[in-house]
């Protein structure tokens, strides 16, 4: 068949209407990366890995319309797991993809759910028009340049490896235009209770020599910064929030920052932050050099 391009779906996991809520696993990055193995060879054996493939519903699982009071493990959704889960999928798909030299392109869907109780924990970005912590990945992204630059992680795990069971650090680095490099990092597990934190230790390499300086601006998702939903856990899970508690609320659905823009000096051309990263959490940390 003469095609222009080819396309599949692949989900994280896959869920039905449960009234017991009992514990089930939620989204991996290894069904994805799973997934997209068996779609890469049915398309090579057909002849057509030429092509630019669409994964026209990338997503963490196939039931937008459900949420939490369905099935408790879709409360994922509202929570900081989500972002995780994303970045950390979608950045396996790539790696997997330029390895192969394979075209491969995203499309996931959210929806708006008119009438329903916040945080339902439905497939969407907000909640009554509280933004939820998804939507601040996308916003991460947003702010990434566009030329990517070299980043290695002596923490990067591969989910298909099932004799490794320890969060992987890992992400992208990227440059604007204007000279300022984006690090995004993210501490991903597939298990949603895992606990702890990272100790990251970031050396970057090779500043423009005609910096002396950079102004390090350092945004953060996890269970306290950027989270919303976090805070209408403290305010007592309303149904429909008004007033104060409200404002409350949607005044944490933004991207916040994890501390004050400051100046760091270089010292040869490089420098080095050291944070801690929480599973589960995502930083994006942007370098802006000045004289």
């Amino acid at each position: 068949a003469p095609l222009d391009f080819v396309t599949f779906h692949l989900k994280g996991g896959g869920y039905a209407p449960d009234p017991l809520h009992r514990p089930e696993r939620p989204p991996t990055v290894r069904r994805v990366l799973e997934g997209a193995a068996v779609g890469y060879d049915l398309i090579r054996k057909h002849g057509f890995q030429g092509l630019e493939c669409v994964v026209s519903e990338c997503d963490p699982d196939g039931w937008a319309a459900g949420g939490a009071y369905d099935n408790a493990a879709l409360n994922f959704r509202n929570s900081e797991y989500y972002p995780s889960w994303v970045a950390a999928a979608f950045h396996h798909l790539t790696a997997f993809a330029r390895a192969r030299e394979w075209d491969l392109r995203y499309l996931s869907w959210a929806f708006m759910f008119v009438g329903e109780r916040c945080f339902e924990g439905t497939r969407a970005f907000s909640t009554q028009g509280i933004d939820k912590p998804i939507l601040n990945l996308l916003r991460m992204y947003a702010r990434l340049g566009s030329t990517r630059v070299a980043l290695e992680s002596t923490a990067a795990g591969d989910p298909l490896d099932r004799a490794n069971d320890l969060p992987e650090v890992d992400g992208v680095a990227s440059l604007r235009g204007d000279g300022a490099l984006q690090v995004l990092l993210f501490h991903h597990h597939d298990d949603w209770n895992r606990a702890g934190e990272a100790e990251v230790t970031l050396d970057v390499a090779h500043v423009p020599t005609e910096a002396r300086a950079v102004t390090v601006r350092h945004w953060r998702i996890d269970g306290e910064h950027s989270n919303a939903y976090t805070e209408w856990v403290r305010q007592g899970r309303p149904d429909y929030p008004a007033g104060g508690q409200r404002q409350a609320i949607a005044a944490r659905g933004g991207l916040e920052l994890l501390d004050a823009p400051r100046a760091l000096r270089l010292d040869d051309g490089g420098l080095r932050v050291s944070f801690a990263l929480p599973v589960h959490g995502i930083s994006l940390l942007e370098f802006t050099p000045f004289p």
